[in-house]
């Protein structure tokens, strides 16, 4: 029972973890769009770019720390 257990967390760390690099990759792209529409067109206004970058980074923080959680809760299985 706990070595299954052990592998859906282990596979679900390494599922997420994908998801985590990618979302950091998604979020480094619509950092580098908005400087460049800045950077071309400044506005007054702040845009959808600045909100979706904070939306993503979030995410990816909460994503980060289940991925910490979980691996205690593998650490504790393996014990």
């Amino acid at each position: 029972m706990k070595q299954q257990e052990a592998k859906i967390i282990e596979e679900r760390i390494e599922d997420f973890g994908r998801f985590l690099v990618t979302l950091l990759m998604l979020s480094a792209f619509f950092y580098l769009g908005m400087i460049i529409n800045y950077y071309l067109e400044p506005m007054n206004r702040g845009g959808l770019l600045p909100a979706i970058l904070v939306v993503t980074v979030a995410s990816a923080g909460w994503i980060a720390v289940l991925l910490k959680k979980w691996q205690r809760q593998l650490n504790s299985l393996m014990e």
